[in-house]
């Protein structure tokens, strides 16, 4: 058994049925899929990875009545980019140990979730929570259209296009339809956000938070934990926000990546653990779910200095009592990249959609958003068989 490997009885949740992960052995694929043009252009067809969307979804304003206003959504900034390869790593891909020759050494000690992935060795407070059903991973989230700036990703990411001077975040009408009370129903903690993903009119402060940033939040020990504790607190208030925005740093790691991300991704493991863990023993649990998101992934190849660059696609993580925990969507291939840059299998305004509808909304927002492209026919590079599965709005990621 690969060291550090804990066997898992995961699921895939795909639609009303369940598939298992294979963990047959890997295969190098071709250096592009069969029919696919790996561009930006591809994003959310069934092409680059294998991602099958429906054909018509609704991007209008929300049209269903409140159905429950006491459920929290936690929006988790991990502010910098984080390395999504180094997080849930591809372990077993002999791409990824080429393109990082350094940086792949964490292989022989990840917690392993299958034959192909596991979780980085630093993020045991993670594993234990995805092993108990809590944790969902969506891989390959980004935009059609990358911004590998930090204030412009991180705008796209708040108001779900990015359009210069746009100051109405992607939230703000889901928040107006949900939110109980009249004022500012948002809480923002933690450290100061480089975007905010709700409006200001619609927020109020905790935590000592200040104004908007220009860069991404640097590093600092314990702020993490502190954070987490101060959106738990919060949550545990007589009046609970629907929505918490929350900002921590320290994934910007372009220099002597191995050490550093190390230290943070197990503080954020351990966190988020804490996190759930007082929520479960507060009773507080069935009505959370917190969803952390980096505002790019990082280039496959490591760079010079030990580090990684900015990239596009990463993970993102979707944790609490009411997440159907496994692994969701189609990853992006090593072997087939736009110019060297990984390309997003899922938009995450899909992934917005969907938490929006679990909020309260029967359908999610944004004004914005064409309507999606039809799901083509495409076939999937070798290194993507077997963990190839649908993601839309629609996906039973709700236990």
């Amino acid at each position: 058994m690969h060291k550090g490997e804990r066997m898992s009885t995961t699921r895939l949740s795909i639609s009303v049925h369940s598939k298992r992960l294979k963990t047959d052995r890997l295969e190098a694929g071709p250096t592009r899929a069969p029919g696919c043009t790996p561009s930006r252009r591809n994003l959310l067809r069934a092409g680059a990875a294998g991602v099958l969307l429906p054909s018509a979804v609704s991007f209008g304003r929300p049209t269903g009545a409140r159905e429950r206003t006491d459920r929290t959504l936690v929006l988790l900034h991990l502010s910098g980019g984080n390395d999504g390869l180094n997080t849930i790593v591809p372990y077993a891909d002999p791409l990824y140990h080429e393109l990082r020759p350094r940086l792949s050494s964490v292989a022989p000690y990840v917690l392993a979730i299958d034959g192909r992935w596991g979780f980085h060795p630093a993020l045991a407070g993670l594993a234990r929570l995805f092993d108990q059903g809590r944790l969902a991973v969506v891989h390959g989230v980004g935009h059609p259209a990358p911004d590998y700036s930090h204030v412009g990703s991180c705008h796209m990411w708040a108001t779900g296009n990015g359009a210069a001077g746009a100051d109405r975040g992607w939230w703000d009408d889901v928040v107006e339809r949900v939110a109980p009370v009249a004022g500012r129903p948002v809480v923002c903690v933690g450290r100061p956000p480089v975007a905010t993903m709700v409006s200001p009119r619609l927020c109020r402060i905790a935590g000592g938070l200040t104004s908007p940033r220009r860069g991404p939040v640097a590093y600092r020990p314990g702020a993490i934990a502190a954070t987490l504790a101060t959106a738990a607190r919060v949550i545990l208030s007589p009046q609970p926000p629907p929505i918490v925005l929350a900002t921590v740093g320290g994934f910007d790691t372009h220099e002597d990546q191995l050490a550093r991300h190390a230290t943070v991704l197990r503080e954020l493991g351990d966190g988020l653990a804490e996190f759930h863990h007082e929520l479960e023993v507060r009773g507080a649990a069935d009505r959370v779910v917190l969803m952390a998101w980096s505002e790019f992934g990082r280039r496959p190849a490591e760079n010079a200095t030990g580090g990684t660059d900015h990239g596009s696609a990463g993970p993102v993580l979707l944790l609490g009592r009411p997440v159907r925990g496994g692994l969701y969507a189609t990853p992006p291939s090593l072997h087939a990249t736009d110019f060297g840059n990984l390309i997003p299998t899922v938009d995450f305004r899909i992934v917005y959609q969907g938490l929006a509808r679990w909020l309260g909304c029967r359908e999610g927002t944004s004004r914005d958003l064409d309507p999606l492209p039809a799901a083509e026919t495409c076939q999937s590079p070798p290194w993507s068989s077997g963990t190839v599965s649908a993601y839309s709005p629609e996906t039973r990621i709700w236990a």
